[in-house]
């Protein structure tokens, strides 16, 4: 399966990542949890990576999602110039 990697996809990940939950990083950008849910589910599989480590507390990144989340906010600083 091959995914591309669209600014709101990244921009989900970089608001669950900072906020720490799915659904607060959802409600951050006005986006349904399970649009964003799906959105990460997808971006996992399609990578063969996991992104984030969840549990009934919330999420915490990967290694892997922490480098996506450093590369995702040079490109996301880059797109909003």
């Amino acid at each position: 399966m091959t995914e591309r990697l669209d600014l709101l996809t990244l921009r989900v990940v970089i608001a669950v990542a900072e906020s720490g939950s799915i659904s607060a990083g959802s409600a951050r950008l006005q986006l349904a949890v399970a649009a964003a849910s799906a959105r990460i589910s997808s971006l996992e599989a399609s990578l063969g990576i996991r992104i984030f480590e969840r549990s009934p507390r919330g999420v915490a990144l990967t290694s892997a999602g922490h480098l996506l989340v450093q590369r995702g906010r040079e490109l996301l600083a880059g797109a909003d110039q």
